[in-house]
């Protein structure tokens, strides 16, 4: 027999769950609209040696500016940043750009207001610090706390075992001698695309497997760019090859 007075306390039930979680949702992006006001930016920890923070101050927009400066005399080519620690731990690795962070270089690197808060179903946190949690050295160097450090070395060596066989297939089509470059530059497209396939293949890690994927997917997209702009202009494919081939060999040689 259908009890209506159990139906009745379930529905109850589940109509205070819906409410508690909206109340909790709304609560948390307004404390993410309340964290684009003034606020005092966070304080900033340190467990790098190479890494020397100059700077720390609120963009207009709310979100947060952390100016640092390489005092290595080696390349910083990336380099890991916490944003909270509780009740779950956030961080992003940052990989400078085209060029690596060189020695005596300053750099900056924006915190979104809204990475510093984190909820759980009962309450909202906002994080008061921000730490430079490791970096990642010119030869295979890490520094830093082992919990980021050994994943981001592990990361950095799968971009380094792909750069050396984007590098092997960017010789290659530079050296060609086809003289159409759409069909050249087709050619290298499959060659990026069969390099994308197997790069899962040994990889022992995620990071190592991750480190790959970046590589593969930078090297694709800079394939079909190239594809996209011979297709409209006169361009100078084997310059452009060439430029691409100095990125990736610097790559396969420093990392």
């Amino acid at each position: 027999m259908f009890d209506r007075t159990k139906f009745g306390v379930a529905r109850g039930a589940l109509l205070l769950t819906c409410l508690a979680l909206f109340v909790i949702a709304v609560s948390a992006r307004k404390f993410a609209l309340l964290s684009r006001g003034t606020q005092r930016p966070p304080t900033v920890t340190n467990k790098t040696r190479s890494l020397r923070v100059t700077n720390i101050r609120q963009l207009p927009d709310g979100d947060f500016e952390i100016t640092f400066v390489n005092e290595s005399d080696k390349d910083i080519y990336a380099y890991t940043i916490v944003s909270a620690q509780s009740p779950t731990r956030s961080s992003m690795t940052v990989l400078p750009g085209p060029e690596p962070l060189a020695a005596g270089v300053s750099t900056s690197e924006r915190i979104a207001a809204v990475d510093l808060i984190t909820t759980t179903p009962t309450k909202v946190y906002r994080s008061t610090e921000v730490t430079l949690s490791a970096l990642y050295l010119e030869g295979g160097t890490v520094e830093g706390d082992a919990r980021d450090a050994e994943p981001l070395q592990r990361r950095m060596s799968g971009m380094k075992e792909q750069a050396i066989l984007a590098l092997d297939a960017l010789r290659r089509a530079t050296a060609s001698y086809e003289p159409d470059t759409a069909t050249l530059l087709s050619a290298l497209d499959s060659e990026a695309a069969e390099l994308s396939a197997k790069a899962h293949l040994g990889a022992t890690s995620k990071q190592q497997e991750d480190g790959r994927a970046m590589v593969n997917e930078r090297l694709s997209s800079e394939i079909k760019a190239l594809r996209t702009a011979n297709d409209k202009s006169n361009l100078d494919v084997k310059r452009r090859l060439a430029e691409l081939t100095r990125y990736y060999e610097r790559l396969a040689t420093k990392l």
